[in-house]
């Protein structure tokens, strides 16, 4: 559909072609752009579209409604790709919410982080 990448070619070739029929004389440029392999256009998405990923850590006290969580967050169209339950220790806890290390209330929540899972 898009026809050779140079376009006196495409023209020549494959009037048809879109980059023959939406060139401009004024533009040397291709104007358009089709990736030439399946790797090639796997990389160039990546970069442009780059994949995000998203940490969710559900505390002590929400695991009562971890089921009712995790289904909003798939309604919400993320996908689970790794879930992991974690008892933190004191170490864990505080590298976890490091960024919060002088809050009044940091002391508080290391305690809260550390409750035990009801199994």
């Amino acid at each position: 559909m898009l026809g050779p990448k140079d376009i006196e070619k495409a023209k020549e070739v494959d009037p048809n072609s879109l980059r023959a029929q939406f060139f401009r004389d004024d533009i040397k440029i291709n104007l358009l752009h089709g990736s030439d392999s399946d790797e090639t256009a796997e990389l160039e998405l990546k970069y442009f579209f780059p994949i995000e990923q998203t940490m969710v850590a559900i505390k002590p006290d929400g695991l009562e409604n971890e089921e009712e969580i995790i289904n909003k967050i798939l309604e919400a169209k993320f996908q689970v790709v790794h879930s992991k339950r974690v008892q933190m220790d004191k170490a864990l806890a505080e590298e976890f919410y490091l960024d919060q290390a002088n809050e009044d209330y940091f002391n508080d929540l290391i305690v809260h982080m550390q409750r035990l899972f009801k199994n």
